[in-house]
């Protein structure tokens, strides 16, 4: 037969301890029954310990989660009704509570009497959220609420968010400012934190000529006003991320392009470009 109390084996469950509660029982000395009660309480616990950062989101709080929570400290476990005659359910006027919603428990009256509150319903004389299932459902509502905060709290990363894109191609035929070549590229703009960045990823372009590089650019379709340049394209097929210069206007420099420029030490754009996109 069982010799501690559920409450007690869900209190060392939380404590992670096998010293004695009371000093009359070790751990190792526990009653099967009460051992594989205590083994899986501890598994709860230990579940709920185990939460890391990585285990939550980063961002707000999922939709009813709070509401899921509640859920879980309010179980099947909890008296429906804490108070019987005396409270603010006054729809019995003789001062005697329906048995049938009566919890089955034992006449504590003497307990009530001794703790001062009168028509309380007690669980073996101990508060109703004492229960095991309440103490570990609480317990694990904490640990993971604590998770949630530490991780929202410590998350340094700068939220991305996509503003524009564009497919990139290479210019029409007969285009006079067409380059010889092919292939095809995606653009993004991202904006990380307080900076845009421009993300491009190219494949199947043709290598450039030797003595002859590609760089990246922004253009303005509007007029002539002079391109933006993002950086010479290191590798011209694979992913390149560029920062925007805060003073560019993106709304008027929307055109990304890929020019083909000689090694020759000059940094303005060459007029012969191999892959175009606009920004949309």
């Amino acid at each position: 037969m069982p010799l501690l109390d559920p409450d007690d084996l869900a209190v060392r469950a939380l404590e992670d301890s096998d010293v004695a509660i009371g000093g009359d029982v070790r751990g190792d000395d526990l009653d099967p029954a009460d051992r594989a009660t205590l083994d899986a309480y501890r598994r709860v616990v230990g579940a709920a310990r185990g939460i890391t950062p990585a285990d939550v989101a980063v961002e707000d709080a999922p939709a009813g989660l709070w509401s899921a929570i509640a859920g879980e400290l309010f179980t099947a476990d909890t008296p429906r009704r804490l108070f019987t005659a005396g409270t603010s359910d006054t729809s019995d006027t003789s001062g005697t509570p329906d048995p049938a919603d009566t919890p089955d428990t034992p006449d504590t009256s003497a307990d009530h009497a001794a703790s001062g509150i009168a028509g309380v319903t007690s669980l073996r004389g101990r508060p109703a959220w004492r229960t095991p299932s309440t103490v570990l459902a609480a317990a694990a509502a904490v640990i993971l609420l604590a998770g949630v905060i530490f991780a929202v709290t410590t998350n340094d990363t700068p939220r991305t968010t996509v503003v524009a894109k564009a497919e990139l191609g290479v210019l029409p035929p007969g285009d006079p400012a067409g380059a010889p070549g092919s292939g095809i590229g995606t653009a993004r703009l991202e904006r990380v934190g307080n900076e845009l960045d421009l993300v491009l990823q190219t494949t199947e372009m043709t290598s450039p000529p030797a003595g002859d590089h590609y760089e990246l650019w922004l253009l303005n379709r509007s007029g002539p006003v002079v391109p933006q340049s993002l950086g010479v394209i290191d590798s011209p097929n694979g992913e390149m991320r560029a920062t925007v210069p805060a003073t560019v206007d993106t709304s008027k420099f929307d055109v990304v392009d890929i020019s083909l420029e000689a090694d020759d030490g000059n940094h303005n754009h060459s007029g012969h470009s191999l892959l175009r996109g606009t920004l949309q």
